[in-house]
């Protein structure tokens, strides 16, 4: 039997968190050092009151069940959430691997757990990954809806870099050859993992400063210019590189000085890919942003890893990888009419955002090279 109740503040590094962790299957996302910098330092920047969850065997008090919710308000709307604030791609419970939420639906838990929850308007769960059923039975939610964005796992189905490399459509493969052939000039090259913490300070500058040029004529908004969001990743990826974490930062450099920066979470069989940013106005014609996701892949094999995993976003790119698209979840409950309405509003917010992010999208991954080529043409 579980004892349901709200632990706040919770430890999100303590040892039996992590042993949670580690039994639970969850994502990177709910990583103790993902988890500890979000509530940490990120909720209080963003209005966000930490809510979590925890479930304990009512005999031993042993941590068998962690929500990581938070509670904020959108104009007069009271909502709770899982644990995003924007940053995070996956959202999961933390459910130790020894329980099956069959089981804890039909012993009262989802009860116990929006009894805990107080006064709310919406309780919005948002980017279910895996399983989106279990998390609506756990929550008493409604039934789970597509979520406006698919994610795009890279298999690593083939047993090595170079069959991999071989299963790809021969064009896009002969233009990453192409490609890389046109940096070669350009100087002594590298890919390597950043592991010192000045170093990924260093490097998560260039980031910046590569993502705004890049995104100087875009309408998307860059969570890496926000400086909130900026500090967070920057120390998820130091406390990973000096105390062991899920982050790991990656460069391309010509001759030492960074090309192109990508960072993402490690997990046991795979690197969730989150962020890149790369010198565009120098390397405009090396397709940098396309030889990073190569090297990345390269490395994840050298890790024996299975998956190389895009994460969110219907970019046309993904696919000439070999990433398959797989559908994401959201799930809601409205408590009140306020929360109703809320709910509806969103619902028709989100198709409207989706159907200008594929515009976006076609326009940089087709009309751009077009007119890029017509321009050289002509010159």
């Amino acid at each position: 039997m579980l004892d349901i109740q709200i632990e706040t503040p919770f430890d999100f590094r303590s040892e039996e968190y992590h042993r949670l962790y580690d039994s639970a299957g969850a994502t990177a996302f709910q990583h103790p050092v993902w988890l500890h910098h979000l509530y940490a330092d990120l909720a209080p920047r963003r209005g966000a009151d930490p809510l979590v969850v925890t479930g304990r065997d009512a005999a031993t008090g042993r941590l068998l069940l962690v929500l990581p919710l938070v509670r904020r308000r959108t104009g007069p709307f009271r909502r709770i959430e899982f644990a995003d604030l924007g940053v995070s791609d996956y959202a999961s419970p933390v459910v130790d691997g020894s329980l099956d939420v069959g089981d804890l639906v039909k012993s009262g838990v989802p009860g116990e757990i929006r009894r805990c929850l107080g006064r709310y308007d919406l309780l919005r769960i948002d980017k279910i990954a895996f399983r989106p059923d279990e998390v609506h039975a756990l929550l008493g939610t409604r039934r789970p809806r597509r979520h406006r964005y698919g994610r795009w796992p890279v298999p690593l189905d083939p047993p090595t870099f170079d069959d991999w490399t071989a299963s790809l459509d021969p064009a896009f493969a002969r233009h990453l050859v192409s490609r890389r052939k046109k940096l070669r000039p350009k100087g002594v090259i590298d890919f390597r993992e950043l592991t010192d913490p000045s170093q990924i300070a260093d490097a998560f500058d260039d980031m910046r400063r590569f993502r705004a040029d890049r995104f100087a004529d875009r309408r998307a908004i860059d969570l890496v210019q926000d400086p909130d969001c900026f500090d967070f990743y920057l120390k998820v990826a130091q406390t990973s590189a000096a105390e062991g974490g899920p982050g790991r930062t990656a460069a391309i450099t010509v001759d030492d000085a960074y090309a192109a920066v990508s960072f993402g979470l490690l997990e046991p069989d795979r690197l969730v890919w989150l962020l890149v940013g790369y010198d565009f106005n120098r390397y405009k014609r090396q397709a940098l942003g396309l030889l990073v996701v190569e090297d990345e892949i390269r490395a994840s094999y050298d890790r024996g890893e299975r998956v190389f995993d895009l994460t969110l976003g219907d970019e046309p790119y993904k696919a000439s990888f070999g990433a398959v698209g797989r559908p994401v979840s959201s799930t809601t409950a409205p408590r009140t009419a306020r929360g109703l309405l809320l709910d509806q509003w969103e619902r028709a917010d989100d198709r409207g955002r989706a159907a200008a992010k594929r515009a976006v999208a076609y326009k940089e991954e087709k009309l751009d090279p077009l007119l890029e080529r017509f321009r050289r043409d002509a010159s």
